[in-house]
């Protein structure tokens, strides 16, 4: 959901003093210039010596491994 305001809109909650704070300028959709406008893979700058990045490989074999158990 991260950058998906197109996915987001004000709703009114009936009452003046709930309805007092405006949320659409969060809500607006910015001119990207042809970019994407979703997180994409392709143009990520990728850092593989992170621990993060470690700890989703270290998941990935522990999952492969417990799927090739169960089958």
């Amino acid at each position: 959901m991260v950058g998906r305001t197109d996915l987001l809109h004000q709703v009114s909650r009936g009452a003046a003093h709930l309805d007092d704070l405006d949320l659409n300028p969060l809500l607006v959709q910015p001119d990207s210039g042809g970019l994407p406008t979703r997180n994409t893979v392709k143009g990520r700058n990728e850092v593989r010596e992170t621990l993060d990045a470690q700890m989703i490989l270290d998941a990935a074999v522990r999952c492969s491994k417990r799927a090739r158990r169960c089958s």
